[in-house]
C-alpha cells in the first residue's frame, strides 16, 4: 500500500440486511499532520461517503492517509 493512493474495498455483506452506509473519516494533507495547542486543527473528523451497498456488495473508497469508521444500518 502507497499513503499517497486511495484503496477501494469490496466486501460481501451475505446474511446484512444492509441499506445505508455511513460514518466518518480522519485524514489530511500531509502525512505527518498534526492538530497543535493554539493553531487550526488540521485533523479532523468529517462524514464519510465513500460507501455503497448493492446488493450483497460492499464498496468503500478509502482516501489516502486516513482512517475510516464504517456504519453499516
Amino acid at each position: 500500500m502507497d499513503p499517497a493512493d486511495n484503496i477501494v474495498l469490496s466486501v460481501d455483506v451475505s446474511g446484512l440486511k444492509v441499506t445505508k452506509v455511513g460514518g466518518q473519516v480522519l485524514t489530511a494533507d500531509k502525512m505527518d499532520a498534526a492538530n497543535l495547542p493554539g493553531e487550526k486543527a488540521l485533523v479532523a473528523p468529517v462524514d464519510y461517503k465513500g460507501g455503497k451497498i448493492k446488493g450483497n456488495q460492499l464498496t468503500l473508497d478509502i482516501p489516502s492517509k486516513s482512517v475510516v469508521v464504517v456504519q453499516l444500518n
